[in-house]
């Protein structure tokens, strides 16, 4: 049987949650099925290096289309799957139907609509959690009936093989801590994301919530992986860069793990939320707990990953996240109930060999929409498989959301949580803002 070809695209291939997922459906992808090919349409980077290391075809298009039309037509790809923010980036669409791809798949990263006329050459929409799909489906007014003929969910993937792979005993952290001058027994607290101001909070409510932690804490350590200049120039005008150990990011998963291996507890704060939030699964399937914010007026698929009470906290206000915070460094046997519920989960639903096959599912039934031939007992074994999340749990996510985003330490914010409401029951200013958002990014001179 011939195999499929799959191009696994995206924008550049270098540090960040996308390429990592990319770089994750290359490797695990079934190799009697699907033969795959990378590109990044703008750059490569760090993960390009990693999988031509591994003996996959990695192109850089440079932007250039006709470059790319050509990869299309020359490797024969039959399936172009695009991880992309959902909009704007039509680049690699248009190549692909001047190619005659059959089929193309979008992850769309962050659940925006792609308002173009280029979007209905798109077969499928993946959303990568149950929050962005809902928040969708509410922005183009789409029934669930019409929504999953489309749209499916898959969540980003975690590989607890590598995790298990490079997870460390006591002796190992023991010696790490000795390096980074952490004392064996202090408890540690850490924050990871790329250098990205964006993926980190304001350096001031950072700072403000650092320091209510260490007056809860005074012994508490703080790791930052991959922290952007704000926020370490910020703290270092503060005696909290006392307890401040700063990692550079690496690509490497065994710096990594070097980072979840040290910590006790995951602190988790970004301006603009998560639509999936792979550190944050990352740190689960290290037994970790992990403290969040939600950010409903954001993305906020956080609250989707953290289970309030259960595997973490979800908080609101400073003073509220650095109590959850201080309440789980002090009690060692809460934090690893919480831990070992936390790897339960990523195993339940994030591990990539059960990510990989629904995507592969997924490719092979747009295939045969396409008239592509599967042949019969793989078009009937994948077909046997349990999407998940299930359609029902798509669709009845709308009242669970409503109660996470209520259920957190302290006081909830009711101004963002209403205004997130408020938008939905009333779709016509929802509307009305996209169509004024639309205006002007092509207005010169206005705010986009």
């Amino acid at each position: 049987m011939s195999k499929y070809k799959v191009l696994q695209i995206a924008a550049k291939l270098d540090l960040g949650g996308t390429e990592k997922t990319l770089q994750l459906f290359s490797q695990h992808l079934n190799k009697d099925l699907f033969k795959v090919v990378v590109c990044g349409w703008v750059e490569g980077g760090v993960r390009a290096e990693q999988l031509k290391a591994e003996g996959f075809k990695v192109f850089c298009s440079n932007n250039d289309k006709l470059q790319l039309i050509k990869v299309m037509k020359d490797e024969k790809i039959q399936i172009v799957h695009v991880h992309r923010s959902g909009f704007g980036d039509n680049f690699v669409i248009e190549a692909a139907q001047n190619a005659r791809v059959p089929v193309i798949i979008e992850t769309n990263v962050f659940g925006r609509v792609d308002e173009t006329s280029w979007e209905k050459y798109i077969d499928c929409h993946i959303f990568i959690s149950k929050t962005c799909a809902l928040r969708y489906k509410h922005w183009v007014g789409l029934n669930w009936e019409s929504f999953f003929q489309r749209h499916r969910v898959l969540y980003y993937p975690i590989s607890l093989a590598e995790i298990d792979w490079c997870r460390f005993g006591s002796k190992k952290i023991a010696e790490l801590k000795k390096y980074y001058n952490i004392p064996v027994n202090a408890p540690v607290v850490g924050r990871i994301g790329r250098p990205a101001p964006a993926k980190w909070p304001a350096p001031g409510a950072f700072s403000s919530i650092l320091r209510k932690l260490i007056s809860l804490v005074p012994e508490a350590k703080i790791l930052l992986m991959g922290a952007p200049t704000n926020i370490l120039d910020s703290l270092a005008k503060t005696k909290l860069y006392n307890n401040v150990i700063p990692l550079e990011p690496s690509p490497d998963p065994e710096r990594v793990m070097e980072f979840y291996s040290m910590i006790d507890v995951l602190l988790h704060l970004a301006k603009i939320g998560e639509s999936f939030g792979l550190v944050i699964a990352e740190a689960m399937a290290m037994g970790k707990p992990v403290i969040t914010r939600a950010t409903p007026l954001h993305d906020d698929a956080q609250v989707e990953l953290i289970d309030h009470g259960s595997n973490g906290y979800v908080a609101y206000d400073e003073k509220a996240l650095a109590e959850a915070t201080a309440d789980l460094l002090s009690n060692e046997h809460k934090r690893k109930e919480m831990g070992l519920k936390a790897r339960r989960k990523v195993e339940t639903f994030y591990d990539v060999d059960q990510v990989t096959r629904q995507l592969e599912s997924l490719y092979l039934e747009f295939l045969e929409k396409k008239g592509v031939r599967v042949d019969a007992s793989v078009s009937a074994e994948y077909r046997s498989l349990v999407s998940s999340p299930t359609q029902d749990e798509i669709a009845n996510f709308e009242n669970d959301y409503k109660k996470r985003v209520r259920t957190c330490w302290g006081k909830p914010s009711w101004s963002e949580i209403l205004g997130y409401e408020y938008l939905f029951r009333h779709q016509s200013i929802y509307n009305m803002a996209r169509q004024v958002k639309k205006i002007a990014q092509v207005l010169p001179g206005t705010m986009k």
